[in-house]
């Protein structure tokens, strides 16, 4: 780094972007004391030679650091930062290429300059591996203290969970693990995932619901046992997700995983008005679900619906429960006895 950013950012920004761009990379900073002592020449250089345009941003620069110190109390120090990247031997054009990824990367972290001027190979190497030299051929800049430690590498995103069934990666390219089931971290679990189309939206959760039969709601007394998972979607979606538990379970179990494809055809009929167990009236949600339904039905195509309709919607609804319900024994529900008898006998007499 030449020059140090105008807008310092963190780290983490830094590394999310060189995660996107995926080359390797690494790199060490070093802060040292004495920053203010040190460009001090600079300063009345930089005072004399004002009239120079590029000089007057310089002496600009030392006085906001000035004024920093005196009003915030805040301390320069010297800022020097390497970074490296590498490729196979013989591939001189990629390693170029990425060269010049990385640059671009550190240039637009708060606006910053880089060069690829590094003195002596060695000792540039070897300054670009944290801990290892605290030599560097990087150019020094004087920053504040505060905002020198706002671009170190402190902290980054981690994961809750110390293991999970599914693995993600952070835009770093970094591993962070996923538990579906919660972990006892969370009380209810509710995933709202939200993307264009295409964006892969039905891959994700399909990605969830293997992550929870891999997980440890699949494990009970009696062995592994596949978790109740229900799923609607538009369109084939979850069709290789069961075709996948299919061929896992085996011969003897693949039929605790089906997939079923919605049709026009006879087999297929949804009771609309059918109640949930135990309930003799609709809920609310449900009650307006019947009411769009029906006025829906009765609306002429391309025209608008009839006045005083959704009324009478409203009363047919509560008839037709109302004779289901509290005068059950005058309008009994109809059986057929020989079906009703079919159904009561053994199997083994079927058969």
């Amino acid at each position: 780094m030449e020059l140090g950013p105008e807008d310092p950012r963190p780290f983490s920004e830094l590394s999310a972007t060189l995660g996107r761009k995926r080359i390797p990379w690494r790199s060490a900073m070093i802060l040292e004391s004495g920053g203010g002592a040190a460009f001090a020449l600079k300063e009345v250089g930089a005072g004399f030679l004002a009239m120079l345009p590029g000089n007057e941003d310089i002496r600009r620069s030392f006085a906001a650091l000035r004024t920093m110190r005196e009003k915030k109390n805040h301390n320069s120090v010297r800022l020097r930062m390497t970074t490296a990247t590498w490729a196979p031997i013989g591939e001189d054009a990629k390693l170029r290429r990425q060269a010049s990824a990385l640059s671009q990367a550190i240039e637009g972290w708060g606006n910053c300059k880089t060069t690829r001027v590094s003195g002596d190979p060695l000792e540039a190497a070897m300054g670009s591996v944290p801990t290892l030299s605290l030599g560097s051929t990087a150019n020094p800049s004087l920053a504040p203290l505060g905002e020198a430690f706002t671009m170190m590498p402190w902290v980054r995103s981690a994961s809750p969970w110390q293991r999970g069934s599914i693995l993600f990666r952070r835009p770093d390219g970094s591993i962070w693990s996923f538990d579906p089931t919660g972990g006892g971290l969370r009380e209810a679990i509710v995933d709202i995932i939200v993307a264009p189309p295409g964006g892969g939206k039905t891959v994700m959760s399909n990605t969830i619901n293997l992550g929870l039969v891999l997980s440890s709601a699949a494990l009970s007394g009696n062995g592994a046992k596949l978790p109740f998972i229900g799923k609607v979607d538009i369109g084939p979606g979850g069709q290789g997700f069961v075709s996948l538990l299919q061929a896992a379970l085996g011969q003897e179990r693949a039929h605790e995983a089906a997939y079923l494809k919605m049709q026009k055809t006879q087999g297929y009929e949804v009771n609309v008005f059918d109640l949930q167990l135990g309930l003799e009236y609709p809920l609310p949600l449900e009650r307006v679900f019947l009411e769009n339904f029906i006025s829906l039905l009765a609306t002429p195509l391309g025209k608008p619906p009839f006045e005083g309709m959704d009324h009478l919607v409203q009363d047919v609804i509560d008839e037709a429960y109302r004779l289901c319900t509290e005068f059950r024994e005058v309008n009994p529900n109809s059986t057929d006895p020989e079906l009703s008898l079919w159904l009561m006998l053994p199997s083994s007499i079927i058969t």
